[in-house]
């Protein structure tokens, strides 16, 4: 199973990652005031499989995720739990934030 991602690189050398369920991907949710917008260029990336997720999430400081297999597959590696996720028009999503000790 495949997801897009789109790295971002800031000027102090952090990664983060907007990683989207390929299938909403230039699609728009809107639940009253709030909204996940996946057809802005911040979400148009590449296809990965879980393994490419996974050695790009150990180098991210901040990951953006929307939709239900990259999501499960965060829970699946302990990124995230259950209770971490939101949804937005029955979409689900969440942020992993990593800061290093």
């Amino acid at each position: 199973m495949n997801v897009v991602i789109k790295r971002h690189v800031a000027q102090n050398g952090f990664l983060t990652l907007a990683v989207c369920d390929q299938e909403l991907l230039g699609k728009k949710f809107e639940e009253g005031k709030l909204q996940l917008d996946l057809s802005s260029s911040y979400y148009k990336g590449e296809l990965f499989n879980e393994e490419e997720l996974l050695q790009f999430m150990k180098k991210a400081y901040l990951t953006h995720l929307v939709g239900k297999l990259c999501i499960a597959m965060m829970i699946k590696h302990q990124f995230l739990s259950a209770k971490d996720v939101k949804f937005i028009s029955g979409i689900p999503h969440a942020n992993v934030l990593q800061i290093d000790e």
